[in-house]
């Protein structure tokens, strides 16, 4: 996978992440 492929990934998964948090916190 390309560099900025992985990239791509890493920031869906801290965005899911943040989602799972908020949805947590609430």
């Amino acid at each position: 996978m390309s560099k900025a492929g992985m990239t791509e990934v890493m920031d869906f998964s801290l965005y899911y992440i943040f989602i799972e948090l908020e949805l947590c916190s609430q």
